[in-house]
């Protein structure tokens, strides 16, 4: 997990307003069902006191809810709002198997209905970069009207093979690669090496 001092120094760097408390809980492994049957984890990170009703930033990732939970959910909690973060399918403890963009629509979706029936939440954001900015586009067509805002972060709405053209270094299927063995402890696989065989893939 990233220290406190760390954050604190990249807080300053990136010149945030002052916190309006360091006081903030987490509620983890929260369950939120899809449609078909599987179930989704995710942390709420809200302030101690008076959490309840304050706008949500809701954040999807497959990039894990610990360092992404720290550098993310943390600083919008202590600056009013409440964060769900959640692992998408396949990922962290969240059921089914992970396939790279084929799923986040339906479970966005199916995320958001969640979201509005929680008696806690009202006006919600859709935050986050790369992957967490590009599943905000899977849904962008159907958002429900408690969602205020979009603020997805370097990414595209239409991430496709074709990138690995343009960028083999850093392609889709690339970030795919590595994401599906993250969470592989024993794993000696080079990721630059497994990158490179993504150009064997037409």
């Amino acid at each position: 997990m990233i220290s406190r001092l760390i954050l604190r120094k990249l807080e300053r760097k990136l010149q945030f307003d002052p916190p309006l408390t360091r006081r903030i809980t987490v509620q983890r492994n929260l369950r939120i069902p899809m449609p078909d049957g599987v179930e989704l984890l995710a942390d709420r990170w809200l302030p101690r006191s008076g959490g309840d009703g304050l706008p949500t930033a809701l954040l999807r990732t497959p990039y894990g809810r610990g360092t992404y939970g720290a550098i993310l959910a943390r600083p919008l909690a202590e600056r009013g709002y409440q964060v769900v973060i959640q692992s998408v399918r396949g990922g962290f403890g969240s059921g089914g198997t992970f396939d790279p963009m084929r799923q986040e629509r339906a479970d966005g979706l199916a995320t958001l209905d969640w979201l509005v029936a929680q008696p806690w939440s009202d006006a919600i954001v859709l935050y986050g970069p790369s992957y967490l900015g590009y599943v905000q586009w899977a849904v962008a067509d159907q958002l429900p009207p408690q969602v205020k805002a979009m603020i997805p972060v370097v990414t595209e709405s239409a991430l496709t093979l074709e990138c690995a053209d343009r960028h083999p270094g850093t392609s889709a299927l690339g970030a795919a690669q590595d994401v599906a063995g993250q969470e592989d402890r024993a794993s000696t696989v080079d990721a630059s090496a497994g990158r490179g065989r993504h150009r064997r893939v037409r």
